[in-house]
């Protein structure tokens, strides 16, 4: 209908269940100027129709829409202005990111440019190139009329015609057919859409990516407001719906199919089993390959050839955007030829390309991913692709000792992967393997990124399986002094720097030892600690990682014999910033400002924590910084400087928010915060804190007594916590003090 009878009939009778769809604008007989033409879509109404014949266009055989396209504005003028500048234009990009979709509009608008036919011919069903003639015949409403090629190019010779090609990708030849019509009919031009380029000569690619966020929550809303008119999501399913098209990665297809499935589950629901997506996005017929995402990507996959096939399996080994030398290392290839491979699996759009110019990263779209790994099961390679990615992390790690900075650097990108890599190795109990990893990554990624609760459970599961004796018995103990008080800590230790002597592991004694050291500081032992700081000379050279312990031990036996020396920490703290490693130099600043603290000297302290906390949090290490930025609020409590110390404080809260650490001493730093903020008569900041603390846990915390007086939270920590922490015992009496003071109006009874 024309755009009068349309406006007509909203006007008169409404529209209810029927919808209106654009069919572009067309020149009709009897009129100077194109007019706008619409087709009245709804259940009931005739859907197919004969080809659209107007002044123009002698044919116009394109689908009717039969839903909005949400989005892609940007994305159709561009492919507007270039088929019409252009003969051969190519949308390329995922199964399921919308090409089909956004070239049918686009073909739509551009029909009335084109004097001859405008038509969309669908390859998917095809399984030669000779039979893409029949295909155009057919699209067009003549069917048996085109048999060979040689009929395609004379037919349309003559006519300035557009054809919409769908699904080029899987037809061995096809581009070379193209490329011969394109060159004998000068006036015909070619939209297509396919997974890869076509490669043909004065070829246009565009590839389509993902939905923006809000495209695709607006699409994932409207479809499912399709299905249920009256939905309108509150604030709480807004969140749930913005993090399900996070977790599809925009991909149009994956959102439609999820919206489907809200019919039956309500959107929550559904966010909770999207780790099977290929499951939950669609159950379709057999060959409804639209209809299925697992059909769809497996369309791509199958039309690899094996090398690209494993590799692309193989790499749903990781969890997060890789290196090329990571995907080398799964490949089992040099860095070329994986180069070679990863470049045709993007050309198949199964891999992206993002990163950094200095350092690219390849990474899935979140359906894609979930495909390769159901391969990699099937494909039983898990526990080889896993075995492979260990052992570069092993060369990686072991190249970069002891520059732990430069670790950190290199591999801080890498801590999914790793984590993904550890769970792998660990459900196929490999349990040596994980000890030696995680050992070794300690000081450089796991103990300066505040992973340590994250990976928790998995390493006491791999020390409860560490068989005794050797370097994995070794490594058992080291990572076992995570978990206990000083004087434990230090007899694993011992035994640690024992066994890996007795291995030849040289490394592994220096870190037994740098560990010793500290304990011995930390339980005011000079003797042992002399005896642990001769044994680390005697090993200490390049590679050892030895320096900074063995300073520290020598300096705090200096305090120990002579008192404290200013002067002499003066000198310690200008040579640490010398010191090219970054996390060596947050390390030792900190060891140097609590051991300032322990001798009194809290103007001394201050500077180098404040320093050391700021520099941690220039390099991102919220964990690090809060625990240091704690250290530097006891300097300035001492000093009785009470804002300086609420400034550090929340600092130290912020940080610890960010990296949802929940340990004993953070809940203490939380207390503090809260405390300062009451000292300076702010009561609600101080409740707004309290009321964050996760008090379920801290009832059961085994480590803690949790005393509910109302109106104010007591924290007092058990004799072997104080033992483990003189920073949270200090942090919680000071708390204590001041939340006593707290007017009883102020804070509501936590129970």
């Amino acid at each position: 209908m024309s755009n009068a009878t349309r406006a007509r009939v909203a006007e008169e009778s409404g529209l209810g269940e029927l919808q209106l769809v654009s069919l572009g604008e067309y020149r009709l007989k009897d009129f100077d100027a194109a007019e706008p033409l619409y087709q009245l879509v709804g259940p009931g109404l005739r859907s197919e129709f004969p080809p659209l014949r107007t002044a123009r266009s002698q044919i116009v055989s394109l689908p009717q829409e039969a839903s909005s396209l949400v989005g892609r504005e940007g994305e159709q003028a561009w492919l507007l202005a270039a088929i019409l500048d252009h003969r051969i234009v190519t949308i390329i990009g995922p199964g399921g990111v919308g090409k089909s979709k956004l070239a049918v509009r686009t073909a739509w608008h551009a029909a009335p440019r084109f004097d001859g036919i405008v038509a969309f011919v669908s390859l998917a069903q095809l399984d030669s190139v000779d039979h893409v003639p029949g295909a155009i015949a057919t699209a067009i409403g003549l069917d048996g009329a085109l048999g060979t090629w040689d009929d395609v190019t004379r037919a349309f010779e003559d006519q300035r015609c557009l054809f919409l090609i769908d699904n080029a990708e899987h037809l061995p030849g096809l581009a070379a057919r193209l490329e011969a019509w394109s060159c004998a009919s000068e006036h015909v031009h070619l939209l297509i859409t396919s997974r890869s380029p076509t490669g043909i000569p004065g070829e246009r690619t565009f590839p389509l990516e993902p939905l923006t966020h809000g495209d695709a929550t607006q699409l994932l809303t409207d479809r499912i407001r399709e299905r249920q008119p009256n939905f309108e999501p509150t604030h709480d399913q807004e969140q749930v719906l913005e993090a399900i098209v996070a977790r599809l990665d925009g991909l149009p297809l994956a959102i439609e199919l999820a919206a489907a499935r809200a019919r039956v589950l309500p959107p929550a629901a559904l966010l909770t089993r999207l780790d099977h997506q290929m499951d939950m996005l669609g159950a379709p017929a057999e060959d409804d390959r639209q209809g299925s995402m697992r059909l769809t990507i497996q369309w791509s996959y199958d039309l690899l050839s094996e090398e690209p096939a494993t590799v692309f399996r193989r790499l749903a080994v990781f969890a997060a955007p890789v290196t090329l030398q990571a995907a080398a290392a799964v490949a089992q290839r040099d860095e070329i030829h994986t180069l070679n491979v990863l470049d045709q699996l993007i050309d198949a759009s199964l891999l992206r390309l993002g990163g950094t110019d200095d350092q690219p990263r390849y990474w899935m779209l979140e359906p894609i991913k979930q495909f390769a790994h159901e391969q990699l099961m099937r494909a039983a390679e898990a526990e080889t692709a896993a075995g492979d990615v260990h052992a570069w992390l092993l060369a990686q790690a072991e190249s970069l000792y002891p520059c732990v900075g430069e670790m950190l650097r290199t591999l801080r990108h890498d801590v999914e992967n790793i984590n993904r890599v550890l769970a792998t190795l660990a459900a196929h109990n490999e349990w040596p393997e994980v000890l030696e990893l995680v050992e070794l990554l300690l000081d450089g990624i796991v103990l300066p990124l505040g992973l340590f609760v994250r990976f928790q459970p998995l390493i006491e599961q791999a020390i409860a399986h560490t068989s005794a004796g050797g370097t994995s018995q070794a490594r058992s103990d080291l990572l076992h002094t995570l978990f206990v008080d000083n004087k434990e800590r230090a007899e694993l230790s011992e035994a640690a720097y024992r066994l890996a002597t007795a291995s030849g592991e040289d490394r592994l004694a220096a870190h037994a030892l740098i560990l010793l050291m500290g304990d011995y500081q930390a339980m005011n032992d000079s003797g042992r600690l002399e005896h642990a700081l001769q044994r680390a000379r005697l090993l200490d050279r390049e590679g050892m990682r030895l320096e900074w312990g063995v300073l520290a031990a020598e300096a705090r036996l200096h305090f120990d014999h002579e008192g404290w020396d200013a002067p002499y920490a003066t000198k310690m703290v200008e040579r640490i910033r010398r010191s090219a490693d970054p996390l060596d130099t947050v390390a030792m600043l900190n060891s140097f400002a609590w051991t300032a603290l322990t001798y009194g000297d809290p103007g001394f302290a201050i500077e180098p924590a404040e320093e050391a906390a700021q520099r941690a949090d220039d390099l991102g290490l919220l964990w690090y910084a809060q625990v240091i930025w704690h250290t530097a609020a006891l300097a300035a409590l001492a000093l009785n400087r009470p804002e300086t110390a609420r400034h550090h404080l929340e600092a130290a809260a912020s940080n610890m928010v960010s990296c949802n650490s929940g340990s004993e001493a953070n809940r203490a730093i939380l207390l503090a915060t809260a405390a300062v903020l009451a000292a300076h008569d702010d009561n609600n900041g101080a409740k707004h804190l309290l009321d964050a603390l996760p008090l379920e846990d801290v009832r059961a915390d085994p480590d803690c007594r949790w005393d509910i007086s109302a109106p104010y939270l007591t924290h007092v920590p058990t004799t072997r916590s104080r033992e483990a922490s003189f920073a949270s015992d200090s942090i919680a009496n000071f708390a204590l003090e001041r939340l006593e003071k707290l007017p009883s109006a102020s804070l509501a009874d936590p129970e």
